[in-house]
């Protein structure tokens, strides 16, 4: 999560290297092109429920691809779908905060149901947004996103970092990090940790974006 994978857990597939190389990426960090569904698919974007989530954490990472990550904000929706994941695999994964099964208040929403949305800190002052898989300890991180709506609130969002107030923030630019789609979106530990995507008013899932 905060560090980069360096163990192998159970399986060739689920190799993890101390540096991004490619077989990382191919193995561990998926983006949009390993999505087989058609990009013509239009969906009139139901809400996932509990049972979408309840799968194993590399194939839930998979499948989140395409989705529309959504967020309440007073009277308004924004809007991304999710080009990147990246799979953390529980007590046999080294990068995970469950390794070896470590159960503490920061990531018990790794071990509550599927679904369930798991914001910590990094660095003392930026989030990162997770939701939890079948598997106890197991978790999901949402790398990157494409804005779909909602574009100037999202630019607001994150000029409150930037020395230039944004000016120079292109829109492929809004999302297209972890830390930075939380802060597009305000998602905070402190407002979304531990919340259920499945029924919760402030942030869930939809289907295909078209």
């Amino acid at each position: 999560m905060s560090k980069r994978r360096n163990s192998m857990s159970s399986g060739a597939e689920n190799h993890f290297s101390s540096k991004t190389t490619e077989n990382h990426r191919r193995n561990s960090t998926f983006t949009e092109k390993d999505e087989t569904t058609s990009k013509y698919f239009k969906s009139s974007s139901p809400r996932l429920r509990t049972d979408y989530y309840a799968k194993e954490c590399i194939s839930l990472s998979k499948n989140l691809l395409g989705k529309v990550l959504c967020r309440r904000i007073g009277n308004t929706i924004l809007k991304g779908k999710i080009v990147e994941t990246e799979s953390y695999l529980g007590e046999n994964d080294l990068a995970s905060h469950s390794y070896q099964g470590k159960r503490t208040e920061r990531n018990e929403a790794m071990y509550m149901g599927a679904g369930t949305a798991y914001v910590y800190k990094i660095y003392g002052m930026y989030h990162c947004f997770n939701i939890s898989s079948q598997e106890a300890g197991s978790a999901v991180l949402i790398r990157s996103l494409e804005p779909l709506e909602g574009f100037e609130q999202m630019r607001e969002l994150r000029s409150v970092r930037r020395k230039d107030g944004g000016v120079k923030l292109k829109e492929k630019d809004l999302c297209n990090g972890p830390s930075k789609l939380c802060d597009a979106l305000s998602i905070t530990k402190e407002e979304i940790n531990q919340l259920n995507l499945s029924s919760s008013e402030l942030i869930w899932l939809e289907g295909y974006a078209y």
